[in-house]
């Protein structure tokens, strides 16, 4: 333990470590779309409003946006699930190069699994921040922590075959309800 209260276990921390490289390029991918075609997107439908234009320009402004955070969101996943899937298929290999034990292995491909989970997760939460929607957006991050919380302690339970298995289920559950949330936006 480092401290009482935080525990370091180097099978499980190496693992999510390098579970969250993999997520590199969908972070990169995410930051240029938002920086340059969503926030462009967000920009014009806010000045279309402030303008006052007329209902079918604010509804065709609109549309753009739906248009361009779907495109964005299915522009993440066509980069990112080929680097997942490889590292998945690849995690013994992976970590023969990198001199870790092959029992890691599952912890490696679930922590692959549940970094992407993170990421879509976390461009909902932003999506809903963008669209000024603090309290929705409070949603999927305190739902995440509270399962990420109950099911780390039921996996710990149940044992070291199932560690990564709560925090994947966290993740992909709170980005589910962030979609939602977004959805009625």
């Amino acid at each position: 333990a480092v401290t009482p209260l935080l525990r370091f276990y180097p099978d499980y921390d190496m693992s999510f470590f390098l579970g969250y490289v993999t997520c590199i390029p969908a972070y990169a991918h995410f930051l240029l779309r938002v920086e340059t075609s969503f926030a462009h997107h967000v920009r014009h439908v806010y000045s279309c409003l402030v303008n006052r234009e007329t209902y079918a320009q604010i509804h065709l402004a609109k549309e753009q946006l739906l248009e361009a955070m779907n495109r964005d969101f299915v522009g993440l996943l066509k980069v990112q699930l080929p680097v997942s899937m490889l590292s998945i298929y690849f995690a013994p290999e992976i970590l023969t190069a990198l001199k870790l034990p092959l029992h890691q292995s599952h912890i490696f491909q679930l922590s692959t699994l549940t970094s992407l989970g993170i990421v879509m997760l976390q461009v909902q939460i932003l999506y809903l921040l963008y669209f000024d929607r603090p309290a929705a957006a409070a949603i999927p991050a305190l739902l995440y922590a509270a399962l990420n919380a109950l099911f780390t302690w039921l996996t710990i339970k149940v044992g070291y075959g199932l560690y990564g298995l709560g925090h994947l289920a966290a993740a992909f559950t709170a980005a589910t309800v962030g979609v939602m949330l977004n959805a009625r936006t």
